[in-house]
Order: C-alpha cells, then structure tokens, then sequence
C-alpha cells in the first residue's frame, strides 16, 4: 500500500473548482463550470461540463480555457455562453457563442462592446444581458485626471468605477442591435426571466449620489421595455424576486432590528405590499461557508420552481440547500453537505455544487432521501493525501453561551507532544467556520502546526441575535476568543501555550489587530487585510459609509468619533509587543490600504517587530481568487512568519 502524502502549497493548483450548473429546461442536462489555475499564465482556466442525468457521465465540451456564464437557449438544443478566447478583442468588451449539443465547434454569434455579467437567451432569438455601462468621461481629451460625483467611485475587484451601472440590455445576434432598457441611474442588481420569456423581475437601485441600502423590486416587459415598480412606498433590502404561479415571492429585509446584515424573511408582494410568508424563520439565505478553494461562485439567494421556493441556508455550522413550500413547511434537502456553494432546479430536479467531508468540490443530486455524488474532479487527486480532520467542540462563553469551535492536530501528532498553534479568525464577521477543507489549514497541519478556530457570537448560522454584535466589536467576539482559547490551552494537550501564534483576514484582520492590542499571549501574528481605524475607514472602504457606522451601532466619524475611535485597533496600538506580518494588496477597496499602513508605522515607530508584504495588482480576494502566483507567496509568507517565531 502506497503511504499517503502531506498537502503542499502548491498542490492547489491541481483542484479543480465548480460553479453555476444549469440545468436544460427538459431537466435531463446539466451545464458547468470547471476552473483551474494555472501558475505559467499565473490566472485561471475555465472550461464548460456538460452532465447527462440520465446516463450519469459529464463530460468536458469547452477547451479554450475561457469560457463562462452558460445558459439554455429556451428549446434546450444550445447553450450560449461567453469566452475571453479571443486574445485580440478589447478588455471590456464580450464575444458570445453558440454551442450546438448534437455536435460541431461552437460558432462566435457576436461581439457586444460591454462587459456582461449574465446573459439569458429568449426565445425569439434575442439575448437579454446584465452588462456593464460606463458613462463617457467628462475630459475624454485630458487623461491626466478623473471626475467623480458619487460613491463609491470605487469597488473591491473593480477598482475605480465612476457613474459605472449594471443595466439590463438586449442584443439581437442576428443584427447586432444592442438596446439599453433601464435606466442610467439603475444599478440591476438581480433578475429572473419569467417562465415564458416575455417578461423579467430586476431587483435594482437607482441612485445619482450615493448608493442606498433599500432598493425596489421591477417588472420588466420585454417586448415593449415598460418597467413597473412593483414595491412602490416600501424601504426594504430586496435580495431576490421571483414567480410562484402568478404570485410574486421576494426575499427582503426592512433592516430595521438587525441592521444591515439582519436577515431576509420571504414574502408575497402584491399591490405594493408585502405579505410574509415565514415569520418565524430566522436563517440567512446564502452560503455563510469560510473557504479558500472556490472559484467562480458567487452569492445565490434562491430560486423558485413550482410552489416552492429553493434556497441556500447557512444553519449551524453548515450551509445547505432547503425547500419552503410558502405554507410554512420548510426542510433541509443536503443534510451530508457542509457548503452548498451552488444550485440549479428544474421540474423538481435539483443539482448542486458542495464540498461534503474533507472531499473538494463536486456535483450532487439532491433528492428527498439527501445528496448523491454525481462527478468526481477531485477524488483521485486527494485520495494521495494524509489530511488532519477538524474535531468539533463547544465552549461556554462565560455567558453559558455555547460557542462552537474545532481544532486540527497536526498530521502524525505524536501522544504526549505538544505543538506549535495557530489561531484562525474569518473574516465577516458574519461568516461562519466548519469541518470542510481549507487548503491553508491543511497545509499548516501538514508542516506540524496544530490550528484551532471557532465561530464567535457575530457570526453566521445561529440567527439574528448571534449575528448582531453592533457597537461590540472587540468585546462580544473578544469575550468568546479568549473563552476558546483558555478552554484549548487547557484541555487539549497537544496545544503549546507558550508558542501561540494568530492570523486572520479583513473582519478577522481587524480583530488580529485588536488581540494584539489587548493581550501578549501570542508570539507572533501576521494581520491580513484588516480594519485599524473605523473613522478613516469610513471615508475610504467601497462600503464604509454605511458598514462602518452601522456595524459599531451608529457610531461613525460625522455621528460619535469617539465611539469610533474606541473601536480602533490603532488607539490602543501602543499596548502591542507581538511581531507582527502584515498581508494587503494594492487594490483592496474593501479594507484599503491606508488601514495598514497606519498601523504598521505605528509599530515601526514604537520599535516592534514588523513587516508589510503588499501584492501589487491584487484585491481584497487575495486568499480566495487572487493570482495563483499571489496566493501561493501569501501562504509562504505567513508560513513563514509563524516558523520564525513558534518554531524557535
């Protein structure tokens, strides 16, 4: 028998990462995602798969390593699709193809001078798109300079962006005409096309200034372009709409008990009004999963199909697709899944993209008895591996509280022997941790780290009252930290007190900033794009306007700088003696990074030990999505800060 290896860095260029299956509207295909990064061009390949539900085998049917955002044409013979496989065409414009499932190469139907978000074929031939407008610029003559008159005038991943706005348009492929149907000022934010294809439901907002919390719901006619704002009068956070036979089912928040991050609850909307539909279910409708090995995923609210409203729930301390029949019946359809990242359905049939045990991600079936593996990427690759399986356990809080947390031992732990430990705070803070595979964890338990990491009160999982740490940042989640890390030190036995180290991104960068400041009990920390300074953050994150004030409970630089301030790691960072790395890229919009560097001066100046690493041309998904050349030097960097001081 051939003895099992230990994870690597590197070995992550060898997963394979799923996202977006849609299903044909007989239901008997599937079309997917497969991406994988690849280290010479330093970014990632992106085919399509194509999965047959009745022979059970998938199959690749791209290869040009640039294709995405797949949809059915409405007879179900084609799908079209977007790709980047032509090297000549401009940045921001999108070539679409046509790919015929009873054979051939796919044939280019077009060119359309917008980058697309989404695209849904019509079944009079026309392609509706969300795509990307971006007003003229006032000094087309002058380069040297830009105007903005709105905010945010950037976003994380988008850089600078102006009056830009996702609209919805359509593009005739047979004549080219591309017809802009909402208007400038409209962001789209979401759209489903009505089962017939005649008519859509667009979550959007419109803004000339600043960007609002509350959006509206619209109906959308697509013959004639005639919009109808269907919740006229109401100050909701509408994530998603949708139709239930001639119903109209929204998922919305008022924010109002929760703030910001309150979650939905699903109503009927109807003569402007809205109806709730489950007032008794506290639960988020999004995949809440910290993880590093997804790509392509992006957040999915739920989608209706028949009487019954499908939708990704984070409960606990998984993510899971669930059904809500509108009556007040809901339950849990993938219980052996810990992240549902992604879903299709149609006519009762569900498939899904998961991670279930220490396996990477793969396509299942989701049925009334659970989910059934039907792909297997990544199997082979990972059966090589000795990996470390995270152990669950619960700590009171001092509150009697029970806080979930885990840890992982280090591959080939010895009895007896203690080991050096690593502290892993996500980011969020709504988020939530879980046993599924996290390739850094893996890989610090393979060079003979033991990790340990929890879910503290404002996080995911555990309903609003559990999220809701507004005005208590650095006190509620501190409180359940040190709880955890007291119990561990304590009881685990293989857990070196005197060689802790922490690390942590953006929420979990912040509170790295504010253990550090607050305690010496670890010997080294590297802080990864975090928050130091609520009062300038206000005025520079893409969403600090709102987050900022709203998450420390109303206080902001132009309502209560002191209680801002107070909230900052930086006005007690004369408290810190920890050597610390820090981790932050050039375009992070989210956390800039003028929160780094006051906070790495500030220890420079006070002679702790320090050091800065800064990605030129990476964001604020460095861990996740960054280039893999990026993501790889990340991991040894922090590796190897924890080495210097834990390994001594």
């Amino acid at each position: 028998m051939t003895e099992k290896k230990t994870v690597q860095f590197d070995d992550l260029l060898h997963f394979k990462f799923l996202s977006c299956p849609r299903l044909s509207p007989d239901g008997a295909l599937a079309v997917y995602q497969v991406a994988q990064a690849d280290l010479e061009k330093d970014g990632y390949n992106t085919n399509l798969w194509l999965y047959d539900c009745g022979a059970g085998v998938s199959r690749q049917i791209t290869f040009s390593n640039a294709d995405k955002t797949a949809r059915w044409t409405p007879d179900g013979k084609a799908l079209i699709f977007a790709s980047k496989r032509d090297a000549s065409l401009e940045k921001d414009v999108t070539a679409l193809y046509r790919l015929e499932l009873d054979g051939g190469e796919a044939r280019r139907l077009g060119v359309v001078p917008l980058p697309v978000n989404d695209l849904w074929p019509l079944p009079d031939g026309r392609i509706l798109l969300n795509a990307v407008y971006t007003p003229e610029e006032p000094n087309p003559e002058n380069a040297q300079y830009k105007v903005y008159t709105q905010i945010p005038f950037w976003q994380n991943g988008k850089n600078f962006t102006g009056q830009r706005r996702s609209a919805l348009a359509l593009w005739d492929p047979r004549s080219g005409e591309l017809r802009r149907l909402t208007p400038d000022r409209m962001d789209a934010l979401d759209c489903t096309l009505s089962p017939c294809g005649g008519a859509a439901l667009l979550v959007a907002e419109e803004y000339e200034k600043v960007k609002p919390l509350c959006n509206h719901v619209w109906r959308l006619d697509l013959k004639s372009g005639a919009m109808e704002r269907l919740s006229e009068g109401l100050e909701y956070s509408f994530k998603t709409a949708g139709w239930s036979g001639g119903r109209v089912i929204v998922l919305a928040s008022d924010m109002k008990r929760y703030g910001m991050n309150e979650n939905a609850l699903v109503f009927e909307l109807k003569d402007k009004k809205l109806t709730c539909l489950t007032p008794d279910l506290d639960t988020s409708f999004h995949n809440s999963m910290v993880g590093d090995c997804r790509y392509g995923v992006e957040t999915q609210y739920g989608l209706i199909d028949g009487d019954g409203l499908y939708y990704i729930s984070t409960q606990g301390t998984s993510s899971q697709i669930h059904f809500n029949d509108l009556n007040g019946h809901d339950r849990n359809l993938t219980p052996g899944l810990l992240s549902a990242d992604c879903f299709d359905v149609r006519g009762g049939r569900v498939l899904a993209v998961g991670f279930r045990g220490l396996q990477l991600q793969e396509l299942y079936a989701v049925g009334n008895d659970g989910e059934t593996q039907l792909t297997h990427h990544n199997d082979s690759f990972m059966a090589q591996f000795q990996l470390s399986q995270p152990e669950h356990y619960t700590v009171d809080n001092g509150e009697g509280l029970m806080i979930d947390c885990w840890y992982m031992k280090p591959v080939g732990a010895e009895p007896g022997k203690k080991y050096p430990t690593i502290f892993d705070i996500h980011g969020g803070p709504k988020a939530t941790y879980g046993a599924l595979y996290f390739h850094e964890a893996q890989c610090w338990a393979a060079l003979g780290y033991a990790v340990i990491f929890c879910n503290p009160r404002g996080g995911d999982g555990r309903g609003n009252e559990f999220a809701d740490i507004r005005g208590f940042y650095g006190v509620k989640d501190y409180q359940d930290f040190n709880a955890m890390l007291d119990w561990a030190v304590a009881h685990l036995d293989f857990i070196d007190a005197e060689r802790l180290g922490v690390t942590g991104g953006s929420y979990g960068g912040y509170m790295t900033n504010w253990m550090i400041s607050h305690s010496d009990r670890f010997k080294c920390a590297a802080s990864q794009r975090g928050i130091c300074n609520w009062i300038s953050f206000d005025g520079v994150s893409d969403i600090g306007w709102y987050f900022g004030t709203d998450q420390q409970g109303g206080s902001g630089p132009l309502t209560d700088p002191e209680g801002a301030w107070n909230a900052s790691p930086l006005k007690y960072v004369g408290n810190v003696k920890t050597p610390t790395l820090f981790i932050h890229s050039e375009e992070d919009r989210r956390c800039p990074d003028e929160q780094v560097f006051q906070f790495y001066t500030a220890l420079q100046v006070l002679g702790v030990e320090t050091r800065l690493c800064y990605f030129l041309g990476e964001n604020h998904e460095l861990s996740r999505s960054g280039k893999p050349r990026s993501r790889l030097a990340r991991l040894r960097e922090i590796t190897g800060w924890m080495d210097r001081f834990l390994k001594k």
